[in-house]
């Protein structure tokens, strides 16, 4: 009978001790996620050491990356991580990322146009060439560092991207461009338009295991967003609905639904790249907008403390929070204590409940209010008053004051804080001067 201790420390052994197992693991994990099976020819095997005899020719050694495949909202930032970097890297080494997952996600690749639209910026394990690369950390390992594979396994607080609005951080290549256009022209989409999101947990509740967290109370009604979306279509733009696998109907008028209707993994990017701007809540899709210098709208907003690190942003991104009601005071919290409340509860239901909070959605006139200060700033024509002014001002010495007290929040790595990135948007005056409560916070006084 097998010793199942004895196989699993043996595992550990192996993984931290050597290079070929630890690679031909996370190797056979991807090929698996893939549902990839190939055959290999000895006259393959000939093609490959030609291939890595021109490698080894010009690089002195390959440094492999492993960055998280598992949700858009962790991939791109972490790409973005890595490219940043890669511009202090040595010219002779040879740089490769190999797509790497959690434990307990259940699906592939979480879209695998990411490689053609970071193709000419980053080497990529992808299944075209998977057999070769196993052939190299077979006969090759001795050239290969694995010393920063998990240099992104999180998301660094430490990594800024500050985005000009309309100057993305990387361009689509040609061939991108002219299959896009045609996807655009099929879906009618002509001139100006803006991008529109309401997250379902649907995704999460197919792709992971079905112990993962409820995270529900997160989710929007794109059935609230009809009065915005009809501001935004008398003002000369369309509105086209993202998503995959969102199973609400969306009964507005006049909306063009790609998520059930065009849904294409390259369209993701493409369609965000060229909107006006994003009008979203708090899903994993926002990373992708700013990055291509779209600013964001989040409505439906929650998980204010921490999770923001190494997000873009705009200058002109903003958000609407959802309330907290508190069964246990009779009464909807104040900034500071939705913050207590965020911290403690993040996005997981029971928590919530366990709390005795009810989360309140943002109303159809919120989210109107929102998208018509959003489009009069971006044009501008919103016009700022001394209120504005005072009540902002106050919201961020709350800001301040939550982070002050609380380490894990802190925006860099001092004092023994982790460096988690609060919110860094600022809230939507519109809904600000209408919740006055919120600044209502004795600490401050």
């Amino acid at each position: 009978m097998i010793n199942l201790k004895i196989v699993q420390d043996a595992d550990t052994y192996l993984k931290t001790n050597s290079k070929i197992y630890f690679l031909l693991k996370k190797i056979k994990d991807y090929e698996e996620r893939l549902q990839y099976c190939r055959k290999i020819s000895p006259g393959m095997l000939i093609e490959y050491e030609k291939k890595w005899q021109y490698l080894n020719r010009k690089y002195d050694q390959v440094n492999v990356y492993g960055i998280e495949f598992v949700s858009i909202g962790e991939t791109i930032p972490r790409l973005f991580m890595y490219l940043k970097d890669r511009k202090k890297r040595d010219k002779k080494i040879f740089h490769i990322v190999l797509p790497t997952f959690f434990s307990y996600y259940t699906a592939g690749v979480v879209n695998k146009k990411i490689f053609d639209v970071f193709g000419k910026y980053i080497h990529f394990v992808t299944e075209e060439n998977l057999d070769f690369w196993k052939y190299v950390i077979v006969m090759h390992s001795g050239k290969m560092n694995i010393e920063d594979f998990g240099l992104y396994d999180r998301r660094d607080v430490s990594y800024k991207f500050n985005i000009k609005v309309g100057r993305p951080v990387i361009r689509f290549s040609d061939e991108i461009e002219a299959y896009a256009k045609e996807k655009m022209r099929q879906m009618g989409i002509e001139g100006k338009f803006i991008c529109l999101h309401a997250r379902e947990a649907a995704t999460k509740t197919k792709n992971f295991f079905s112990a993962y967290d409820d995270t529900s109370v997160v989710d929007a009604d794109i059935n609230t967003y009809g009065p915005a979306c009809r501001y935004m279509q008398k003002s000369g733009y369309q509105v086209v609905r993202l998503g995959k696998d969102e199973s609400k109907e969306c009964l507005i008028e006049g909306i063009i639904d790609y998520a059930n209707c065009f849904y294409d993994e390259l369209m993701d990017f493409y369609l965000m790249a060229n909107c006006k701007f994003l009008l979203g809540g708090m899903a994993g899709i926002i990373a992708i907008a700013s990055f291509w210098g779209r600013p964001i709208l989040q409505t439906n907003a929650l998980s204010f403390c921490y999770g923001q690190e190494s997000l873009p942003r705009t200058e002109y991104d903003m958000y609407v929070p959802k309330k907290f009601y508190s069964k246990r005071e009779n009464r909807v919290l104040n900034l500071y204590e939705t913050l207590n409340v965020s911290y403690k509860c993040d996005r997981y239901n029971r928590y919530f409940i366990e709390e005795g909070i009810e989360v309140i959605d943002n109303t159809e006139e919120e989210i109107l209010n929102a998208i018509i200060e959003m489009d009069e700033k971006l044009n501008h024509t919103w016009i700022q008053t001394e209120d504005e002014i005072k009540c902002m001002d106050k919201y961020w010495k709350i800001i301040d004051l939550w982070k002050n007290e609380h380490k894990l929040a802190y925006i860099s790595k001092k004092d023994g804080g982790q460096g988690r990135e609060m919110f860094p948007k600022p809230i939507c005056y519109s809904y600000l001067k209408e919740n006055l409560y919120l600044l209502d916070v004795k600490e401050l006084i």
